[in-house]
């Protein structure tokens, strides 16, 4: 299914009913993830379409391999329109389709949107992760919004997510790029707790390290002169 085969998983798809074989919602979320692999998400929704108009209902794995592929593609109107064809049929949510729908809304340059997905995984789940703020965070740096990256920083370690080494690189790029007064400053805290908080890891220390992030995370938006409860 992988890469260069999306071809070939296209051409066995068409020849099924020529074995007098149907094809299922395996056979066809199968198909379509290789459309994903190879970035091919026109194909992905023809597939899709030509799935449901045979009466095969699409599931899960159907769905989170078409926003995936719509996400590869830059089409975020698409993956939403996909969104709310599984909350139609009462399909549930998984983180991995989740992190799709905002990443396509990083690579679409739509933070609100990304913003809202986030706010409905803290609302009705799936629970957010870090790779989940980290693509929220790369919205912020598309439109330059320091503020967001930094209160976003707060709520990770709020949530006792401890960002990661991508997390605080990209809340320092956004600061950089957007003109935060405060960069400098921002930046050495940064490289402090983050930095702590691997030395904690290696050591195998657990607990309390989300506090420390909180702490740290309101020191850095009352430096950038951000209100401190934003996180």
């Amino acid at each position: 299914e992988k890469g260069h085969l999306w071809d070939m998983a296209l051409h066995l798809l068409a020849q099924m009913p020529l074995a007098k074989l149907q094809p299922n919602v395996v056979t066809y979320s199968a198909v379509i993830s290789a459309c994903e692999k190879a970035q091919h998400w026109q194909m992905a929704l023809e597939v899709l379409g030509e799935m449901t108009s045979r009466g095969v209902t699409p599931n899960y794995i159907t769905y989170s391999a078409a926003i995936s592929a719509c996400e590869m593609g830059h089409v975020w109107q698409w993956a939403f329109k996909l969104l709310e064809e599984m909350r139609g049929q009462g399909i549930e949510l998984g983180l991995v389709t989740c992190n799709a729908l905002i990443s396509s809304c990083e690579k679409g340059g739509q933070l609100e949107r990304a913003l809202g997905v986030l706010e409905m995984m803290r609302r009705s789940g799936p629970t957010p992760s870090v790779v989940t703020y980290n693509a929220v965070l790369k919205a912020c740096g598309r439109q330059l919004h320091w503020a967001v990256a930094l209160q976003l920083l707060g709520d990770m370690a709020a949530s006792e997510l401890e960002p990661d080494s991508i997390s605080c690189h990209t809340a320092l790029a956004v600061c950089e790029a957007s003109g935060c007064p405060e960069s400098p400053i921002i930046a050495q805290k940064l490289q402090l707790l983050l930095a702590e908080g691997l030395a904690s890891n290696s050591a195998g220390e657990g607990g309390g390290q989300g506090q420390e992030w909180v702490s740290g995370i309101d020191a850095m938006a009352a430096a950038g002169g951000v209100d401190s409860a934003l996180g």
